[in-house]
């Protein structure tokens, strides 16, 4: 009786051991569902940033001399490379970006011009150059995902030199001037820390200096310089 039993029990044992299998497969196995993909943040503009910038800068001078037998007038053309550097801070609510920016710029290339008294024997010219210009700038943009759209504007200064020359003897001049500055460029994130500008800005200058030689004065007025620059910056 005893052994009848056992051998019961076994075989159920193996019957449900057997049937297991079909049976959850009957039943079916909910798997978890995959984990929902995670979405890359938004990149931020705000904080601090440094950078570089090139370019290329217009801009004019207007000579005259008085004294002498010779008279001389006209406009100076002053253009040249542009290269330098800009620092900033930027805060940001939503899509709307305001900040601060400052900017130091070096002009360099064909920035010289001069004129020379008619008849062209006479012994007086006058020369300008275009030397530098700087800015401290307020920024306000609205950003679309990684791309900044801004307008920006402050005070500026510009550093000129002009020269009267009379014979062998050169009076040259440098001139700081101050003034104001307004423009607007596109920025561009490549990465969270690294971003690519264009940008365009108008320098508002309008000082006369005057340089001394025997008695002939020349007088130089600065007229506002037109800027087109590209840069790169590093957002920490």
């Amino acid at each position: 009786m005893r052994k009848q039993l056992l051998c019961g029990v076994a075989a159920i044992a193996v019957t449900v051991a057997m049937g297991g299998p079909v049976l959850a497969a009957d039943l079916g196995v909910r798997k978890a569902p995959p984990p929902a993909p995670i979405a890359a943040p938004l990149p931020t503009w705000a904080g601090f940033y440094i950078g570089g910038h090139i370019g290329y800068g217009w801009s004019k001078m207007t000579g005259q001399n008085s004294g002498g037998s010779e008279l001389i007038t006209g406009d100076l053309k002053l253009n040249g490379a542009i290269a330098g550097v800009h620092a900033g801070y930027n805060w940001q609510y939503g899509q709307l970006v305001f900040g601060v920016e400052g900017d130091i710029s070096g002009v360099f290339g064909h920035s010289w011009s001069k004129i020379v008294c008619n008849p062209n024997n006479c012994d007086t010219q006058i020369h300008g150059e275009m030397q530098g210009l700087a800015s401290i700038r307020g920024r306000l943009g609205w950003a679309f995902d990684r791309t900044l759209i801004y307008a920006t504007g402050g005070v500026a200064w510009g550093l000129y030199k002009s020269g009267l020359d009379v014979g062998s003897i050169v009076a040259p001049a440098s001139a700081t001037v101050t003034g104001g500055v307004f423009g607007g460029g596109v920025e561009w994130k490549y990465n969270p820390n690294l971003s690519f500008r264009l940008e365009g800005l108008q320098y508002i200058f309008d000082k006369t200096e005057n340089n001394t030689v025997f008695g002939r004065v020349a007088s130089f007025t600065i007229h506002p310089a037109t800027v087109i620059r590209v840069g790169a910056s590093y957002y920490f």
